[in-house]
């Protein structure tokens, strides 16, 4: 049975909204890292997706995201080839590039259609500043 993973990936760095440009790049660093950390693993399944926050003409409750958010979702199987430790380390480097304080990954459950997100772990240089993984803020 395959193992999957949800990656939320914070594009903005400091207090200061990221400007479009500033998205768009960052996210195609993460995309990109992704990408080759996957693609050289025989990972089974992968889905991207950017989540952006509300703008000044959106309905707030139609967005979940605080900050521009790459979402990633992984499946792994159980060959050993390439496994959740591979996953964590290859995180954690892609935190540093990105110079985020860390990444959130949650553990899929898989309960039929709802896919929900109610474990997981932060990673990343200074995930300890952040306390615990909190599902409520997971996309």
């Amino acid at each position: 049975m395959p193992w999957q993973y949800r990656l939320n990936i914070g594009l903005q760095v400091g207090n200061t909204a990221p400007r479009p440009e500033e998205i768009d790049a960052r996210a195609r660093v993460a995309h990109g890292f992704m990408s080759r950390c996957i693609g050289s693993s025989g990972c089974i399944d992968s889905y991207y997706q950017l989540a952006l926050p509300a703008g000044p003409d959106d309905n707030p409750a139609e967005h979940v995201a605080t900050e521009p958010t790459c979402v990633f979702t992984v499946g792994l199987t159980n060959t050993g080839r390439y496994d959740v430790a591979d996953l964590y380390s290859d995180v954690r480097d892609l935190a540093i590039a990105l110079g985020q304080d860390c990444i959130a990954v949650g553990t899929v459950d898989d309960d039929g259609e709802d896919k929900a997100v109610n474990s997981g772990v932060l990673i990343g240089p200074r995930a300890s500043a952040w306390g615990e993984f909190n599902s409520e803020y997971f996309i």
